[in-house]
């Protein structure tokens, strides 16, 4: 995320274990959507509701919650590298990557959670080639 976006650095306190800490919460989330990939709606919608209401009070804006899905998608694309026999791998990421940032993005908008526009989107895509950009 800091890379996609590297003006969010400014947005973690200075106080040299911020970003530490919030790459702890980052794993246990993604250990969590793991856990709950059957279940998203109750088991893990309600958690993105509560993480994104808790960062309404900070200048976090969408592409913020954009480069977070996107930081996501190409650390997992970089683990399971390129080739056919991932595609389906990949385009799970997409749409796990995109629930999670629409989630927590609406959240700390105060918007109400009733649509993911980026999983809606993806739906609508062929089979062709999912690449990260």
């Amino acid at each position: 995320m800091l890379e996609k976006c590297p003006e969010t650095k400014k947005l973690f306190n200075d106080d040299g274990g911020s970003i530490d800490r919030h790459t702890k919460y980052f794993v246990d989330l993604i250990q969590s959507a793991v856990e709950n990939i059957n279940d998203m709606e109750t088991g893990l919608r309600p958690w993105l509701e509560m993480l994104g209401k808790g960062h309404a009070g900070f200048a976090i804006r969408t592409k913020h919650w954009d480069a977070f899905g996107e930081g996501l998608l190409t650390t997992i694309s970089q683990w399971i590298g390129p080739g056919k026999l991932h595609r389906e791998t990949i385009r799970s990421w997409t749409l796990l990557s995109s629930f999670i940032a629409d989630q927590l993005g609406s959240a700390s908008r105060g918007s109400p959670i009733c649509s993911t526009p980026r999983i809606q989107l993806l739906t609508l895509v062929s089979d062709g080639p999912l690449t990260p950009t």
